[in-house]
């Protein structure tokens, strides 16, 4: 009996179905593509009409405050006959105008809204002219006069008038930026809606394939059963991360922020009723709430910490130097030195090796000695697989017994009432020198300064690893 020239018919007719099935599969995914790119250029509309709100409601601010300082100058000027305090005056209405088109450009186009601009335009105006009358019989010697007119209410019914026009203009932006969310949120949920689709065209084309190319491959039911375990584990170590996200953003915040506004109500009715210790106990309430809201901010920004930046090759001099800016007002205060050798380009997360050097220097500035000016020291040594950077103080150091707590999460060695902090900087430092493949140590003794010395791997990639 003679065998086929090929292969199996029915494996190779088995073969044939699965690349017809990928081909097919290329068609919804295609259209799922094309929705999502709908989707996020919708989203970026909208939110470029959100942003203008914004600027309309902060212009409009702008535009009230300059006739408001001019109306005060002016009265200034009346009182004193001084010159200086008709600056603000002077600089309302070239200011205004440019609010005002500026304001034709960013409101949105209706007729009410065009109507209201133009009478916003016309009062504007119309209350500047009052102000340069006043002003002009102030500078003729017609003091009294000027005065008079100040004192009738022409002034406050212009400005009346203006509150009027702007409360107007507010109400129907405010109105069109609850308008613009609800369509943020409608598109947010046909978004989702959207992923779930597309999971399940996913996953439909994934069954498929495994059901007819199973019978071609050993071990494949193995393979596919690790495969779902694996998804399983990490479905779950996603849930588990945005449940406690949620109950730190959410569940924990909310007694705090009960406790603070109940110590406020209590406060504003009734503060004058209580004596000074009462006063005290509702003072050591508001800290206590308002430390466990930064307690739960900062658990929320540890577990979120690398998640969003991928590494970039970044010159750390220029991350050192960022750094130092921030810490410029506690450096000028405590007269602290810095200094630092040249540090290499690393790829790097910048935003995270930046917190970095800001917390080891800032560290190293805080606990100083009494009396003695802080001395900030960074040194760097290449290694075949890492960058070692040693940061250097004259501070008052770390006793050894106590050095393997120091980078616990909310671990402090000293009272909030000597040093203030929650004791998480150096978790920080720990988990970001880990998240570049990594570690950092601590040599120090006490009275005698401290060092602290972290490792940034060369390669990211590789050092990811290695710190796993």
């Amino acid at each position: 009996m003679d065998r086929p020239a090929s292969g199996n018919p029915d494996q190779s007719f088995r073969s044939n179905r699965v690349m017809l099935a990928l081909m097919y599969s290329l068609l919804p995914l295609a259209l799922v593509i094309l929705t999502h790119l709908y989707v996020q250029r919708e989203e970026a509309k909208l939110v470029d009409r959100f942003r203008y709100n914004t600027q309309v409601e902060s212009d409009l601010n702008e535009l009230l405050s300059n006739l408001k300082d001019a109306e005060t100058g002016q009265r200034g000027y009346l009182l004193t006959s001084e010159e200086n305090y008709l600056e603000p005056y002077r600089g309302a209405a070239p200011a205004n105008d440019t609010l005002l088109d500026r304001l034709a450009q960013r409101l949105s186009a209706t007729a009410v809204s065009d109507a209201q601009l133009r009478n916003l335009r016309r009062l504007s105006a119309d209350k500047l002219a009052e102000l340069a009358h006043t002003i002009r019989l102030g500078r003729s010697g017609q003091l009294a006069a000027a005065i008079e007119v100040v004192n009738t209410d022409v002034g406050k019914l212009k400005m009346d008038s203006i509150r009027s026009v702007i409360a107007d203009l507010r109400q129907g932006e405010r109105e069109r930026l609850y308008g613009n969310a609800d369509d943020i949120a409608r598109l947010q949920r046909r978004s989702q809606a959207i992923m779930i689709v597309s999971a399940l065209i996913v996953l439909g084309i994934f069954v498929y394939i495994v059901t007819i190319v199973r019978p071609l491959f050993t071990g494949l039911e193995q393979r596919n059963a690790e495969i779902v375990a694996q998804q399983q584990l990490i479905a779950s170590k996603n849930e588990e991360l945005e449940h406690f996200a949620y109950i730190t953003s959410h569940d924990l915040k909310e007694p705090s922020r009960t406790i603070s506004g109940f110590v406020t109500a209590l406060s504003q009715d009734y503060g004058d009723r209580l004596d000074g210790q009462g006063k005290e106990y509702l003072d050591f309430l508001r800290q206590a709430a308002q430390r466990m809201n930064d307690m739960v901010t900062s658990i929320l920004s540890f577990s979120r910490l690398g998640q969003s930046e991928t590494p970039v090759a970044t010159d750390l001099n220029e991350l050192l130097r960022w750094a130092g800016e921030d810490l410029q007002r506690l450096r000028e205060e405590t007269g602290a030195v810095i200094v630092s050798d040249a540090l290499p380009t690393l790829p790097v997360r910048a935003s995270l090796i930046k917190l970095l050097f800001q917390n080891l220097m800032g560290n190293a500035i805080k606990f100083r000695r009494p009396g003695v000016p802080p001395e900030v020291r960074i040194a760097a040594r290449e290694t075949p697989e890492h960058w070692e950077f040693t940061v250097t103080d004259n501070g008052i150091g770390i006793p050894p017994a106590q050095q393997h707590k120091i980078f616990r999460f909310f671990t402090k060695l000293h009272l909030s009432s000597q040093y203030e902090g929650q004791g998480i900087g150096l978790a920080f430092c720990k988990k970001i020198v880990e998240l570049h493949g990594g570690s950092i140590d601590v040599r120090s003794e006490a009275d005698k300064g401290a060092s602290f010395i972290f490792t940034l791997a060369k390669n990211p990639a590789n050092g990811a690893q290695e710190a796993r």
